[in-house]
């Protein structure tokens, strides 16, 4: 007698298909052989080296450009400043420190001495030696400085103990009255300069001669430096360091 045949029983179409097909001897549901597993291996094998090869490529790039995202671009990267060096100070042949030394008195700019005859002048330019200035209530004043002071050029000496020399100059001060040519009067006057942020400041005059007096014969030798009239009368004498 069939199952359906039985009293009670439930025909069951999955569980008669699952019955006779586990039955049944073909190949058709027979599991992989070797060779399919072997292929299945180096299929997985290939796709996990080629995941991570993908992978650390991605982080390479990555890496690259966040160290590229640090680096300054050379418009922005701070300049270390230029190292610069200053000239050293002129020197006498003595070895001794004179700033004054390099300056071109007969062409530079200089506050000039005077008197209430003969008024000094400040910031006066030079050319050549000469200069020229209009003074309130003396008139028409001309300068000239004696940069030879003899034949020697400037003298340098160190007269105010800072171990720096001092540059001693002359100047002849000339008095024009309107429409003449010969001064009406003149004066020489021997006067120091010293170097003040490199450049010549008036420091002292050191002496003062009248026309008849002058010109000034100034001598330096022996630690002294002496100054003395046109006939040899000694006017000034300061020793030197």
């Amino acid at each position: 007698m069939a199952d359906s045949d039985v009293p009670g029983s439930v025909h069951d179409p999955a569980t008669e298909l699952f019955g006779r097909l586990r039955d049944d001897p073909s190949e058709a549901f027979a599991g992989p052989g070797e060779s399919v597993t072997a292929r299945l291996g180096r299929r997985r094998r290939r796709n996990r080296l080629a995941a991570v090869g993908a992978l650390v490529l991605v982080m390479t790039l990555v890496v690259g450009y966040a160290l590229r995202g640090t680096e300054q671009p050379d418009a922005l990267r701070p300049v270390s400043p230029a190292t610069t060096t200053s000239a050293p100070a002129p020197t006498d042949d003595d070895g001794q420190q004179n700033p004054l030394s390099a300056v071109d008195w007969r062409n530079a700019t200089l506050d000039v001495p005077g008197n209430e005859d003969c008024g000094g002048a400040p910031e006066l330019s030079f050319t050549a030696g000469l200069a020229h200035a209009d003074v309130p209530d003396l008139g028409s004043i001309g300068y000239q400085v004696f940069d030879g002071l003899g034949e020697s050029g400037p003298r340098y000496a160190e007269l105010t103990d800072d171990g720096v020399k001092e540059a001693v100059l002359t100047f002849r001060c000339s008095v024009f009255y309107p429409g003449t040519d010969d001064p009406a009067a003149q004066f020489y006057f021997v006067a120091t300069y010293e170097s003040v942020r490199g450049l010549p400041a008036l420091s002292k005059t050191i002496a003062e001669l009248t026309r008849s007096e002058g010109p000034p014969r100034v001598e330096q030798s022996d630690g002294r430096l002496q100054i003395f009239t046109v006939d040899g009368t000694r006017v000034a004498n300061w020793h030197t360091n």
